[in-house]
């Protein structure tokens, strides 16, 4: 399993041109949801590694960054109706 495959999910959804809605309905897939879960409990145990570290927060800031994008698609579609 690529353990970058948050990360490259969110950026390859982002880079094909979604429009408001599907921004608004995205949801990661299973095997990223799962790794994130491994993730975390990882962290709540004290069991990761740097480089899981650094996989977690760059999630965390996608995460964070797609939040955003799916607050500000909604405004727009409610401007639009």
């Amino acid at each position: 399993m690529n353990h970058d495959n948050a990360y490259i999910e969110y950026v390859d959804f982002i880079t094909s041109q979604p429009t408001m809605e599907q921004i608004i309905e995205f949801r990661p897939s299973r095997s990223t949801q799962d790794r994130i879960r491994y993730l975390m409990n990882a962290k709540l145990n004290h069991a990761l590694t740097m480089d899981e570290e650094t996989e977690l927060d760059e999630y965390y800031r996608a995460s964070k960054f797609l939040h955003q994008l799916k607050l500000r698609a909604q405004r727009r579609l409610e401007t639009l109706q």
